[in-house]
């Protein structure tokens, strides 16, 4: 080992020579450091770990070397182990590389007496990375998987599926806090003729603007659903009739061409279900697309929303 005083035979003895080899045979990282945390002698596995020849490691403290996010815990070794029943602390943490590049590592720490009694630290590093990166991409396509369980593939809004839990959380906040909320259903004026003429890719273009348009407009609480087609569904928590009528007339306001949007509006009324109150709303959508039948630009907007206190 590096560590060897100039003292000791030339021809140690053969149990420390194979002391010798299993050190620096080991596939796992082993370190040594002195009483102040820097290191006196580690392994060859150790180095490739933190990609540095080893006259860069010695002398040096293990901080030196670990990503910045990862020094709290990394402080936290020394009492970790002092509070273990056995001494023995893990902590995973990262190395960085010079070339900037990171090592996920299990790090294993133990004490040790140092040959004046001073409290020495022996530490092994098992290379996590490969474990890191598969985990990583397990995690993503769990996050993808469950982004297409719930959203619409086209817009990103959610789809009816996930708009019933919305909702439902919606309607039991209702119910507790007795504050208002607003559901309603958008439709485009035109939309087929606009298919016909421009193509399919232009359509599904204008539901894209539109839907990010939309969640523009709205509060973290309010929530957008592709209801199918060319319609949407929105719900909006703790919104008045006289704000959800200005907000009905902002929407759809860049349409392109002679398209325009129609909109029913509908609150929720005590014991009322949510499918009862978006029926409702679904009246108000068709009589204000029957008014908006020979309109232009925004007039099918604002022709859209009735009072909301009315029992249609």
């Amino acid at each position: 080992m590096r560590g060897r005083t100039q003292g000791q035979d030339a021809d140690p003895p053969r149990h420390e020579t194979l002391y010798t080899e299993l050190f620096e045979q080991s596939p796992v990282g082993i370190a040594l450091a002195d009483e102040r945390g820097l290191f006196i002698d580690v392994n060859g596995a150790w180095c490739r770990l933190l990609g540095r020849p080893v006259d860069e490691i010695l002398g040096r403290s293990s901080r030196d070397f670990t990503h910045a996010d990862d020094l709290d815990d990394h402080a936290r070794a020394g009492s970790m182990m002092a509070e273990a029943e056995d001494g023995v602390a893990q902590v995973e943490k990262r190395f960085v590389r010079p070339d900037g590049s990171v090592r996920w590592v299990l790090m294993t720490f133990s004490s040790i007496a140092g040959p004046q009694g001073q409290p020495w630290t022996v530490a092994h590093a098992q290379d996590l990375t490969t474990r890191k990166r598969i985990e990583s991409a397990l995690e993503e396509s769990r996050a993808e998987l469950q982004l297409l369980a719930t959203t619409d593939p086209l817009t990103g809004c959610l789809n009816r599926r996930s708009w019933d839990d919305a909702v439902a959380t919606l309607v039991a906040e209702t119910v507790a806090t007795g504050r208002p909320l607003t559901l309603g259903l958008v439709d485009f004026d035109g939309f087929k003729a606009f298919n016909d003429r421009h193509g399919h890719a232009a359509g599904d273009a204008v539901l894209v603007e539109f839907a990010q348009a939309t969640h523009a407009l709205l509060s973290g609480d309010d929530v957008l659903a592709r209801w199918g087609g060319d319609e949407f569904a929105i719900a909006l928590p703790g919104t008045t009739p006289a704000d959800a009528i200005e907000l009905a007339g902002r929407l759809g306001e860049d349409l392109p061409g002679r398209l325009a949007c129609s909109v029913g509006l509908a609150q929720l009324r005590p014991g009322e279900s949510p499918l009862t109150c978006l029926a409702r709303a679904d009246r108000r959508l068709y009589r204000a697309k029957a008014t908006a039948r020979d309109a232009l630009g925004l007039q099918g907007v604002v022709g859209s929303v009735e009072p909301l206190e009315g029992s249609g």
